[in-house]
């Protein structure tokens, strides 16, 4: 039913792109600016639940937060998340590391600072409410939670 969470290149766009798809209210959807190709990023999408969804590129605010009420209503930890690839079968030509999943807000301060750390890097602080954290540099294993993944 395509209902669930993407982030990933935009189709056709040298772009990143949030997505949220929600059975009864539709979708929202989000794009940064234009970027290079073969160029490393980070890229962190902060999702408010009663507002907004925000991107952030390299640390920056990256596009205008776009509104998902009702949008995320009935997004769980359970519903389909996809990284790096869309509900269809568009994947991102790349490479995804150091993904990691909270349940609260980040502030830009927190985005800069795990930036370029992996899960052993985190302070007691930025693991605060850190639901999963996924390496992916050789299997799609949980690093904090039990929450195991799929590499396809």
């Amino acid at each position: 039913d395509n209902q669930g969470f993407e982030l990933r290149c935009a189709n056709g766009a040298q772009k990143f792109e949030i997505l949220i798809d929600e059975a009864t209210t539709g979708s929202a959807s989000l794009s940064s600016s234009a970027k290079n190709s073969n160029q490393w990023y980070h890229v962190c999408a902060v999702m408010d639940r009663s507002s907004t969804v925000s991107l952030y590129v390299d640390g920056a605010a990256d596009g205008t937060p776009v509104s998902i009420t009702g949008q995320a209503d009935s997004l769980t930890h359970a519903t389909v998340a996809k990284i790096g690839q869309n509900f269809s079968t568009t994947e991102m030509r790349g490479y995804v590391c150091n993904v990691g999943y909270w349940n609260r807000v980040l502030t830009q301060a927190e985005v800069k600072s795990i930036w370029y750390k992996n899960y052993a890097d985190l302070t007691t602080s930025e693991k605060t409410n850190l639901v999963s954290w996924w390496n992916l540099s050789a299997d799609a294993n949980d690093s904090h939670g039990s929450n195991n993944g799929t590499l396809s």
